[in-house]
């Protein structure tokens, strides 16, 4: 997600996201693809507001991080 130092442009960024959905929506459902993390604080591009998101900036931030990736590899989801 972009932030201050964001690198590269808003339509490669639109492209990497639109890729990302493309391919999210091909997933069985109930099968995490993808959880968009935050470097620090910023917007949310709107496509990806449904998805729950984890703010790695946060002090709990990378511990959700691990933990959610942990249950989903106890339910053998990806």
């Amino acid at each position: 997600m972009p932030g201050s130092e964001q690198i590269g442009d808003v339509a490669d960024l639109q492209r990497q996201i639109a890729w990302a959905l493309d391919v999210a929506m091909e997933q069985p459902q109930g099968a995490v693809f993808m959880i968009p993390a935050r470097l620090e604080p910023c917007d949310i591009p709107d496509r990806l507001r449904a998805w729950n998101h984890v703010d790695l900036f946060a002090p709990d931030g990378y511990a959700r991080l691990v933990g959610a990736l942990r249950k989903v590899e106890r339910r053998g989801c990806g």
